[in-house]
C-alpha cells in the first residue's frame, strides 16, 4: 500500500548546493528513498547564473520572483504562477536577476548515478 506524505514548509531541509562556483539552497524532498522514478523539491536562487545541462525531464513551477532560461540562443522568463519545460539534454543557464524560488519535478530520480556523478 502506498503511503501519502506531506513535507512541510517550516520543515523543509535546504541544503547549498554548488555549480561553478554559484551557489544555491535546494530542498530534494522525493528523491531515491521515497521514489524510484521522479524527483521533486524546491530551490531557491539569489543573483545568479548558474550554467547547467539537463540530464533529466525537468519541470519548474515558479513560486517566487523571477527566472530566466537561456538556451539555443533564447530566453525564457518565468515569474511566480507560471511552468515551465525543461527536455532532458538542454543546455541552458539558469538567470536569476533577483530572488528567485521554483518547486521542481524531474525524471528519472536517479540521473546523477545513470551519468556517474553526485547531485551537486
Amino acid at each position: 500500500m502506498s503511503e501519502v506524505r506531506i513535507y512541510k514548509r517550516d520543515a523543509l531541509d535546504y541544503k547549498t548546493s554548488t555549480v561553478d562556483g554559484t551557489t544555491t539552497q535546494v530542498c530534494r524532498a522525493i528523491g531515491s528513498p521515497v521514489s524510484t522514478t521522479m524527483g521533486a523539491g524546491h530551490e531557491i536562487l539569489e543573483t545568479v547564473q548558474v550554467p547547467w545541462t539537463t540530464l533529466y525531464d525537468e519541470v519548474i513551477f515558479m513560486t517566487e520572483g523571477e527566472l530566466h532560461i537561456h538556451a539555443d540562443g533564447k530566453t525564457t522568463t518565468g515569474v511566480a504562477g507560471d511552468i515551465m519545460w525543461l527536455p532532458k539534454g538542454t543546455e541552458l543557464i539558469y538567470d536569476a536577476p533577483v530572488r528567485a524560488a521554483y518547486f521542481y519535478a524531474l525524471y528519472p530520480v536517479d540521473w546523477a548515478a545513470q551519468n556517474g556523478m553526485e547531485e551537486p
